[in-house]
């Protein structure tokens, strides 16, 4: 790790990119709450502090936090808080929420993430990881391997298609949107890009809400469309669902 100041180097700088782990260090034995000054930013590194953060919505708020990824404050960027026509810090997702919405939508999404459920995809996961490792066999003995491109990048958006029952044909525009809106948070993608991205992104999932609505399957989606028809004093909505198809997308 070069000798700049811990406390001038920027989390995405090249430096910290070249030896994260050691940043990390430096960060906890220096203390377990560092303030950076590149940008002004906090980091909290010790347990006990993770704990009383997150036990705290006020005054650590999802929601402030999400606004200011959203304006490319890591980046000293061109604010895209509203690139997709919405204030993104207003959206009701999961990571821009606090309690007593946060509970709430966690809570209701629960309810499709059953045990059952998810150790019935395990067989066709199993499949395609066997077909992609076997992939990576051959182009291995081609010379012409690459774990993360070849492995490790495309499975989790397989495993969110297959999750979602999205086409196989649709995981290249997955992947693309994807990477985008990741790009966005963190301010490498250019606000153009990231607005027709969020665009096609939320108007390809509110197509497919839409369609499990009308004609629901075993899906993820379709068991939270289920599961808003049910008797609940206030259940997700279409909005919520769609916005939590694009999530688990982003994060996966």
């Amino acid at each position: 790790m070069p000798t700049t100041d811990l406390l001038d180097l920027h989390p995405f700088s090249p430096e910290v990119a070249e030896d994260p782990y050691g940043w990390y260090k430096r960060l906890r034995d220096q203390k377990p709450v560092v303030r950076l000054r590149n940008p002004d930013l906090f980091v909290v590194t010790g347990h006990d502090e993770l704990v009383e953060v997150l036990r705290h919505p006020d005054p650590f708020s999802s929601q402030l936090g999400y606004r200011a990824l959203g304006t490319g404050y890591l980046k000293g960027g061109e604010d895209n808080s509203t690139v997709m026509g919405v204030d993104q810090g207003e959206m009701r997702m999961l990571i821009s929420t606090d309690p007593p919405e946060h509970t709430r939508i966690r809570r209701l999404l629960s309810r499709a993430f059953t045990p059952r459920a998810i150790t019935q995809l395990e067989p066709r996961l199993r499949e395609v990881l066997q077909d992609m490792v076997d992939d990576l066999r051959s182009k291995a003995r081609a010379g012409d391997a690459d774990l993360v491109h070849d492995l490790a990048a495309p499975f989790p958006v397989v495993v969110i298609a297959e999750l979602l029952d999205i086409p196989a044909d649709r995981r290249a525009d997955f992947r693309r949107w994807s990477d985008a809106m990741s790009g966005g948070l963190s301010g490498d993608t250019e606000i153009s890009e990231l607005a027709e991205a969020g665009l096609q992104l939320f108007e390809f999932m509110a197509d497919v809400v839409e369609k499990r609505t009308a004609e629901p399957g075993n899906d993820l989606i379709s068991r939270l469309v289920a599961g808003a028809e049910e008797d609940d004093d206030d259940p997700l909505t279409l909005e919520e669902i769609t916005l939590i198809a694009i999530l688990l997308l982003i994060a996966g």
